[in-house]
């Protein structure tokens, strides 16, 4: 296994090389670590020609004529099986490839490298959701966003048929006040957690969530 590392994003690359001038019918694993290399901080310059550049850029454009993204989702572990809400989540997440054609990847973990020059055309968020009638729906892990831009080949990867990205994302119980009734002082919820995974930029229809994990959330006491 060899690493690359640019712009604040690592790839860890599996049984076939990513870039060459040979195919590979061998699948590729990348990883997309958001958990042992954190993202570099964007510093005030940075940010200044973010906005001169418009970003983050691009959006959602789904269709009922489009396909959707050929990427199956799997939630694979969380670092616990019980937590008090602001507790700190990591999770471990697969994407692979099912389609037939190659689909571009976001993989730069910051917005550094990018300008008025070399825009955001992709933005991937991998999240936890949980829907539950005394809690609401609560999305989880908004740090774990990955970005690339079509003009920077080292800010994606392209996935082929059989690929894999292998995501260790990062988040907190932090809840949105979005609940039908008022929550009691002290509660305890069985809630099940899907990993949900936001595409933006191209036209592919956003996939399914993944399979459900089983935990404890309380409130802070």
């Amino acid at each position: 296994m060899r690493g690359i590392l640019c712009h604040g994003l690592t790839i860890l690359m599996g049984a076939a090389p990513v870039f060459g001038h040979g195919r590979s019918s061998v699948p590729t694993t990348y990883v997309l670590d958001f958990v042992t290399a954190p993202a570099e901080t964007d510093t005030p310059t940075d940010r200044a020609r973010q906005r001169e550049a418009g970003l983050p850029g691009p959006g959602m454009h789904f269709s009922t004529d489009s396909e959707r993204l050929p990427l199956q989702l799997s939630l694979l572990e969380l670092d616990r099986t019980g937590y008090t809400v602001t507790d700190r989540v990591v999770y471990d997440v697969a994407l692979k490839h099912v389609g037939t054609t190659p689909v571009p990847f976001p993989m730069a973990r910051t917005t550094t490298a990018f300008s008025r020059a070399h825009v955001v055309t992709r933005r991937v968020s991998i999240l936890l959701h949980i829907r539950d009638d005394v809690i609401g729906d609560q999305l989880i892990g908004h740090e774990s966003t990955a970005y690339s831009s079509d003009s920077l080949p080292e800010t994606f990867v392209m996935l082929k048929p059989g690929d894999t990205v292998r995501v260790r994302g990062v988040g907190n119980w932090f809840l949105m006040e979005n609940q039908k009734t008022p929550l009691p002082a002290s509660w305890l919820r069985d809630v099940t957690v899907k990993a949900l995974l936001q595409y933006y930029g191209g036209d592919l229809n956003p996939i399914a969530e993944s399979n459900g994990i089983r935990i404890q959330l309380h409130s802070l006491r």
